[in-house]
This record gives C-alpha cells, sequence and structure tokens, in this order.
C-alpha cells in the first residue's frame, strides 16, 4: 500500500511540474518597449519574459546592436567574432552536409557503375549467345546442304544403275546404240545435276546469309528500341512536371477564388481583432508631425489614422502638415505593452474551430 501510495504521489509531482511548466509558458505575460526617435535615427526596442531571465534587445543608431540575455548567457548577433564564429559553425555544418551528400552521390555513382558493369555484361553474354546461335545455325544449314547433297548423288547412282541393268537385258543391237547415245545423255543428266546442285548450293547460301543478317540486326534493333524508350520516358517526364506547375498555378487560383467566395477575410478578421486587442500597447505617448506633397494624400492618411479608435485613449499627438514641398515625418514615439502567449494559442484554436477555415486547410492538404 505504501508503494502505491509513493507512486500515486510521484505521478502528482510529474503532473504539478509539467502543468506549473505549461502555465508560467501560457500565462505569464511577454513585455515589449519601444522608443523611437525619428529626428535622431535613434530606435530602441526590449523585449522580456520571465523577469529579466530572458531578455532581447535591440538598437540601431548608424549601426546595427542586437543582443539576446538567457540567464547568464549573452548571445551578441552583432558582434564580429561571435557572428564569425556562427559563420565558422554554419561554414562546419555546411561542409559535413556537402561531404555527405558527395559520399552519397559517390554510393550512387558506384551502384550505377556496378549496374552499368552487370548490363554491359549482360549485353555481352547476350552477344555471345547470338553469336553462338549463329554459328549453330549454319553448321544446321551446312549439315542440310551435306546431306542433300549426299541423298542426290545416292538416288543419281541408284538411277544410274537401274538404267544400266536396263539397258543390259535389251538387245546387242540397242546396246550400241545406246552405247552411243548414252555418253550424251550421261552428259546433259550430269549437267543438269551440277545445275540443280549449283542453285541449291546458291538457295542454301542465301537463306544462311539472310540469317546472319537477321541475327545481327537483332542487338541493333534493341538499342535503337532502348533509345527509343528512354527517350519516351524522358518526354513523359517533362510533360508530367509541366502539367505538375499547371496544376498548383490553378490550385492557387482555385484556392484565391474560394476565399473571395467563402468570405474568409472577414470572419478571421473578427478572431483577428480580438488578438489585437489583447496585445495592443498600454502606453503609448509622443509627438508626431508628417506631410505629403500633395494635401489629398496627407488628408488621405490623416482619414485612414482617424479610423483607429484606439488612438484616441492614447498620448500620442499627430500633427498634419498640408503645406509643405516634400514627403517627411518627424517626431518621437514611445510604447510599452505585454502579450500572453495563451491569447495566440486561443487564436489558433479558433481559427482550426472555424468550419470554412478547416475546409480551406482540407482542400490546401488534398491538393497537395
Amino acid at each position: 500500500m505504501m508503494i502505491f501510495l509513493l507512486i500515486l504521489k510521484i505521478i502528482g509531482i510529474v503532473l504539478c511540474v509539467i502543468l506549473g511548466i505549461l502555465a508560467v509558458i501560457l500565462f505569464v505575460p511577454i513585455c515589449y518597449e519601444v522608443d523611437a526617435g525619428i529626428d535622431a535615427m535613434d530606435y530602441k526596442g526590449r523585449v522580456r519574459w520571465l523577469g529579466r531571465l530572458i531578455r532581447f534587445e535591440f538598437r540601431w543608431k548608424e549601426k546595427t546592436h542586437a543582443v539576446l540575455k538567457i540567464l547568464w548567457f549573452v548571445i551578441d548577433f552583432t558582434d564580429p567574432e561571435a557572428v564569425a564564429a556562427r559563420k565558422a559553425k554554419k561554414e562546419a555544418k555546411a561542409r559535413k552536409k556537402q561531404q555527405k551528400l558527395q559520399k552519397k552521390e559517390a554510393r550512387k555513382n558506384e551502384k550505377q557503375a556496378r549496374q552499368n558493369q552487370k548490363e554491359a555484361q549482360q549485353q555481352a553474354s547476350d552477344r555471345e549467345a547470338r553469336a553462338q546461335r549463329r554459328a549453330e545455325f549454319r553448321k544446321q544449314q551446312e549439315a542440310e546442304s551435306l546431306s542433300d547433297e549426299s541423298n542426290e548423288l545416292e538416288k543419281m547412282q541408284v538411277k544410274e544403275k537401274t538404267v544400266t541393268e536396263n539397258v543390259v537385258s535389251e538387245s546387242v543391237t540397242e546396246a550400241e546404240r545406246i552405247d552411243i547415245d548414252e555418253p550424251v545423255e550421261h552428259k546433259m543428266t550430269g549437267v543438269e545435276a551440277s545445275v540443280g546442285k549449283h542453285a541449291s548450293e546458291t538457295d542454301q547460301q542465301s537463306v544462311s546469309e539472310e540469317a546472319s543478317d537477321v541475327l545481327e540486326k537483332e542487338p541493333a534493333q534493341e538499342n535503337g528500341t532502348e533509345e527509343k524508350i528512354s527517350v519516351r520516358e524522358k518526354l513523359k517526364s517533362a510533360r508530367e512536371k509541366a502539367g505538375s506547375v499547371k496544376e498548383k498555378v490553378k490550385n492557387g487560383i482555385a484556392v484565391i477564388r474560394f476565399l473571395k467566395e467563402q468570405e474568409l477575410i472577414p470572419a478571421v478578421w473578427v478572431k483577428l481583432k480580438t488578438f489585437l486587442l489583447h496585445i495592443r500597447p498600454r502606453i503609448l505617448r509622443g509627438h508626431l508631425q508628417f506631410g505629403l506633397t500633395d494635401p489629398a494624400n496627407t488628408g488621405q492618411v490623416l482619414g485612414g489614422i482617424a479610423m483607429i479608435p484606439f488612438l484616441y485613449q492614447t498620448e500620442l499627438q499627430i500633427e498634419p502638415d498640408f503645406e509643405t514641398d516634400e514627403n517627411y515625418i518627424k517626431g518621437q514615439v514611445y510604447t510599452r505593452g505585454h502579450m500572453c502567449c495563451i491569447h495566440l494559442v486561443i487564436l489558433i484554436v479558433r481559427l482550426l474551430l472555424d468550419k470554412k477555415i478547416r475546409g480551406v486547410i482540407h482542400m490546401i492538404r488534398e491538393n497537395e
């Protein structure tokens, strides 16, 4: 039981610490202060949070000076040595990142080289296989031609034997006449056989040459098809990129039209006005004098300032000059106020709870 209570105690302490940190972040105000001397071109700005534990100071008078102080740590954004140190750190990080990218690129190139080598080996093996197939095809053609010649010779020998046997069986007189005429016929048959043999050899040679030409044209055709495929892929990727750019432009135009149609700007302005009311300056005093070359423009600017009722409750004096021949503004302004992070959180929550704004966000996500 004691262990269980101890665990509950620890959990309660952790929750209290977390809630305390959240309360400090959300409800402790961030104080700001601005002192602008327009005549002297001297501008000062200070922001502090948690008393003076975290503070930021900015000043501009012929030179910029910006310092961030967190407890006893000081970060000077304008000190040449600090700037050089930060620049060196950034350069070191950039070098490391570049080295990583180079290593990654080298690994990628090595992988691509291995892949190209494999492809080259595959192509070489394919060429060897094609050459082997061509050699086998030629051997087969030669064997078929030799077998055809031997068959023809056997047929001729059989024919000659039958003819001689028939001749012997006939009469002597006819045999003598046949003996006289037989050489001519034999010569004719021999000539015809040689002519037929030559024609068959030429036909077989032409067939074998055509087959070898077809087999030799195969790699060239494959290379041509590969080049066509690569060109098609490049054209396809270019078209896809152009289409994506056009789609993005169209989506942007559609979003703008949707914002105008749904009248979201008034809905956002109502919520933003409440936020600006909470972060408004509590103290605003000083004296401003301005003038423009055109008195009509001066009157328009003064009318726009008059539309801000908040300025009526302050000690700021604004004096227009309708007789000047140049554009100018001079005077001095001092303002001070504060804001809490809870107001920013409430603004974000109110914006996200609006159905129209959520619909626009959902549409943008879908388009992305």
